[in-house]
Order: C-alpha cells, then sequence, then structure tokens
C-alpha cells in the first residue's frame, strides 16, 4: 500500500537522520496509517526520546492507546 511505501521511505530518512526526531513522528503516523501499530509506537517513542515536548508524537501515542481501548483514534 502507499502508506507501507511511505513508511519505508520516512524509515530510510530516519536511518540517514537518526536525530531528527521529526522524521520519527511522520514514520510514527504513516506506520500507524499502514497498521503497524507496533512500529508506529517505536518510533513515536523515539521522537519523544530526541524531543520529549514533541506534540505529534504525543498525539499519536494518544490516538493509539485510544484505538487499543476501543476509543476513536
Amino acid at each position: 500500500t502507499r502508506w507501507r511505501e511511505a513508511a519505508e521511505c520516512y524509515g530510510r530518512a530516519a536511518v540517514a537522520q537518526p536525530r531528527n526526531p521529526w522524521l520519527y513522528s511522520q514514520l510514527g503516523a504513516v506506520r500507524a496509517k499502514a497498521g503497524d501499530t507496533d512500529g508506529a509506537r517505536a518510533a513515536f517513542a523515539q521522537a519523544l526520546q530526541l524531543a520529549p515536548d514533541d506534540a505529534a508524537a504525543k498525539e499519536g501515542l494518544q490516538a493509539l492507546e485510544a484505538a487499543a481501548a476501543g476509543g476513536n483514534p
């Protein structure tokens, strides 16, 4: 799917720029869209490790947790 292709692209970019939290936030978002919730969590966690105030990563994790609890993401 396009989301998986996007995840592969962001994954390669994150390898090339491992200290870029924006890339990990984007990677988390596209992994979530692709249905890879574990991968999305890992990417969001990496973004937050690099930038603890990253709002996109925080929101992404919250959406995953809500979905896992049966709520709407």
